[in-house]
């Protein structure tokens, strides 16, 4: 036993006093999820040992235990040999620490604000205040909870604690949010709140439009050191993330990512496999850019045909995708049967894609009720994956696609069809 301990790159030990012989859990943060790294049975001392061979990577962690469902934070830096020693009465209050001055650090900082949250909970629960006095009084505590942070960072600039805290902070700076954040400290990404300020970041450019997400993006990786787990953890959030957010626009960031971050060499790291799905859908979300080859997909019309969009044979073509329950895509008809002669004169072929009907009949019905003078098409089983090859994240949307097949618009909402319409004339 003593020869393991000393070959262990970290040995964690606790001893709790009055704790029941348990299961005990060690496990670390990561996202919204817990992982455990270990668990062992608690002795009839209340004692218990992690220990491991390999130094384990940086961040918040965690003790749980089974019987009582209690748990505490702990934190895994540099220092990885220590013992943790408290009770089961008052896990945190009582709580001592050898062998680790930042959990220290940790567990007093805890302390402090342990007592500072049960006065406020006791002046919210005293009845003979009155709201104002109470609300005087909470906001005092919370003063003070705010100076011993602060007072806290002044005087540990460099410990992990000061990083955590400033991290939780970031989102207030309206101006840069990661301005306060140690982006080179690792640790940081096993912590149940940094995804969290990942989304604040992507909430905060989402409906600002692709290149100025980008641009944010950009600037928050560039002060990011390649080859680093930092680095290679916000590349693959922001790469998993605009691939499955389904929005206007956000195929345009997926592709930059996989392009500046991923493919062409950029990240040699990554395994030929993940490199090849990347490319796939990478060439999926690029193919309905502006300028490149319209992607030749397969429609059904109202009889039930099979028409692909390159047997058309028409100088040009109004890809016009639309929904029966759709407001908007009801302004965009009127529109487009306002130009619709222009467009049958000038060999323009409008294809009507019906987005959301569930069979054939129920669109037959619809457009029996509704007539329209150009072709109705429709893709009930999406064998196309029209959805995809034209990134179709809402209706109604439009491509104008030229005598050799290539998109040179593409027109997002009712207002940007009509003002296209009235260009053509």
């Amino acid at each position: 036993f003593t020869a393991n301990l000393l070959s262990a790159q970290y040995t964690i030990t606790l001893k709790i006093k009055n704790l029941p012989p348990q299961k005990v859990q060690f496990a670390y943060y990561f996202e919204d999820k817990q992982y455990v790294v270990s668990e062992r049975e608690s002795n009839a001392k209340g004692e218990v040992v992690f220990k491991g061979e390999e130094n384990l990577p940086r961040g918040i962690y965690l003790v749980a235990f089974s019987v009582t469902n209690a748990f505490f934070d702990l934190l895994i830096t540099d220092e990885q040999v220590f013992e943790l020693k408290t009770d089961t009465v008052q896990l945190i209050e009582n709580m001592r620490v050898k062998g680790s001055t930042e959990n220290s650090l940790f567990f007093e900082h805890q302390k402090q604000m342990l007592i500072l949250r049960k006065q406020i909970s006791d002046i919210e629960k005293n009845a003979k205040l009155d709201s104002l006095e109470k609300s005087n009084k909470i906001e005092n505590l919370d003063s003070v909870m705010k100076v011993k942070q602060e007072t806290f960072i002044t005087e540990h600039p460099s410990a992990f604690l000061t990083k955590l805290l400033l991290t939780l902070e970031a989102p207030a700076n309206e101006t840069d949010m990661w301005s306060g954040v140690d982006l080179s400290e690792s640790g940081l990404i096993r912590t149940p709140f940094f995804v969290n300020i990942v989304r604040t970041h992507i909430a905060r450019h989402i409906d600002k439009g692709a290149d100025y997400i980008n641009f944010e993006n950009d600037r928050l990786l560039s002060k990011v050191s390649k080859d680093t787990e930092m680095y290679d953890y916000l590349t693959r959030y922001f790469l998993n993330f605009y691939r499955t957010h389904f929005k206007a626009g956000m195929n345009k960031v997926f592709v930059h990512i996989a392009d500046t971050y991923f493919l062409n060499g950029h990240k040699p790291d990554i395994t030929p496999e993940f490199e090849t799905i990347i490319t796939e859908q990478r060439d999926i979300f690029k193919s309905s850019f502006i300028g490149e080859i319209a992607k030749n997909v397969k429609f059904a019309s109202l009889s039930g045909d099979s028409v692909s969009l390159y047997e058309i044979e028409e100088d040009a073509i109004f890809l016009y995708f639309w929904s029966t329950s759709c407001g908007h895509c009801k302004k965009a008809t009127e529109a487009l049967r306002v130009h619709f002669e222009h467009l049958e004169n000038a060999r323009i072929a409008v294809v009507a894609v019906n987005t959301n009907e569930k069979n054939l009949p129920e669109l037959q019905r619809y457009m029996k009720d509704n007539p329209v003078p150009w072709g109705v098409f429709t893709d009930i089983e999406h064998h196309s994956r029209f959805r995809e090859y034209y990134y179709v994240t809402s209706a109604p949307m439009a491509y104008f696609i030229d005598q050799n097949y290539v998109i040179r618009a593409e027109l997002q909402g009712e207002e940007q069809i009509r003002l296209f319409l009235e260009k053509l004339k």
